[in-house]
């Protein structure tokens, strides 16, 4: 028991020691947008619709692959219904049979199907693209969002920086101009107007100080933590004007969620256009192997102890002439 309590207060220990080294680390921008974007669970949640998007291509394709089945019944008891024959003498019962054990393995492949698989193949192509752009879309503007407040901190705590130097060089002035007044080369004027700056000075400091505590809670906010005391590493950037060309013109229908919402539309139309295949008839060929035992239900039926077998090759056609206004309902809904 005492080994026991040793070893978890060991994990313990080390699992606090790690903690600390690693919020000891100071915090780049690169290291903040990793965190921001394994932590952030909207983006998570596209990623996964993506990637669910992209699933349902195969599903839609699905229509238009071979499709194989395997079906077994095994019977404990039954009754055979009886069939009168009339042979010409006096007629004769044949029990109407069926195997005591079935297998059987069909496969069919669709031919034509009023181009609904096609059309749901390509909405279902439009859908993931769609998904796949939004969720670049959320990377983008979830990167630029931890870039902005990255920085913003980082401004916040160089102006804090920046008062305290203020305060500094205030109060070596002060004590300059407070020599001087002793001296008789100054003035007591002199003196009240270097302290009314120092305690300007100061109070911008105690501001720029919440600044700092303000832009630091908005930085781990939207790190999904609730407090972050690493420092920060890292430049402010400077804007060069030349980087930017003179005809430059915002073209709104490049971005990714303008196209994502171009394809979700071009996606309905697609799925309109498959519901639509109802009024046209379906075609597969198809190819059914059976396997077949009969038991001792009936003394009129010899039993095999061997499975006897069957097939059956042919075209099926199905045409759905009316279903009660399902299909029409399920068309004008797709609009």
């Amino acid at each position: 028991m005492k080994k026991n309590i040793t070893l978890s207060t060991f994990f313990i220990l080390a699992a606090v020691l790690l903690s600390s080294l690693v919020h000891a680390a100071p915090l780049t921008l690169p290291a903040a947008v990793g965190e921001a974007m394994s932590a952030n669970p909207d983006l998570k949640k596209l990623e996964l619709s993506a990637d669910s998007a992209s699933w349902r291509k195969l599903e839609a394709l699905s229509g238009h692959l071979p499709q194989i089945s395997l079906n077994a019944t095994h019977f404990l008891s039954a009754k055979y219904s009886r069939l009168k024959v009339n042979l010409g003498a006096a007629p004769i019962d044949f029990p109407s049979a069926f195997p005591q054990d079935d297998m059987s393995v069909e496969a069919s492949l669709t031919l034509f199907d009023g181009f609904r698989t096609l059309n749901l193949y390509r909405a279902a192509l439009l859908e993931a693209e769609a998904a796949s752009l939004e969720y670049e879309r959320a990377r983008f503007k979830l990167h630029e969002a931890v870039q902005l407040h990255f920085y913003k901190a980082l401004a916040a705590l160089e102006l804090s920086h920046v008062a305290d130097q203020n305060i500094k060089t205030l109060e070596q002035h002060l004590s300059l101009v407070q020599m001087g007044e002793r001296a008789g080369t100054g003035t007591r004027v002199d003196v009240l107007r270097i302290e009314s700056q120092l305690e300007e000075a100061r109070a911008e400091k105690l501001l720029n100080d919440d600044n700092v505590d303000v832009a630091r809670r908005e930085l781990s906010e939207i790190l999904g933590e609730e407090s972050d005391p690493r420092q920060l590493e890292g430049t402010l950037p400077i804007p060069r004007a030349e980087l930017i060309s003179a005809d430059l013109r915002p073209d709104v229908s490049s971005r990714d969620d303008v196209q994502a919402q171009i394809r979700r539309e071009q996606a309905q139309d697609r799925l309109n256009t498959a519901a639509a295949s109802f009024w046209l008839p379906k075609v597969s060929v198809f190819g059914t192997e059976d396997f077949y035992k009969f038991g001792s239900f009936d003394p009129a039926i010899l039993t095999n102890t061997s499975y006897q077998s069957a097939y059956s090759v042919g075209l099926r056609l199905t045409w759905n002439l009316f279903d009660g206004g399902a299909s029409i309902a399920k068309k004008s809904a797709s609009r």
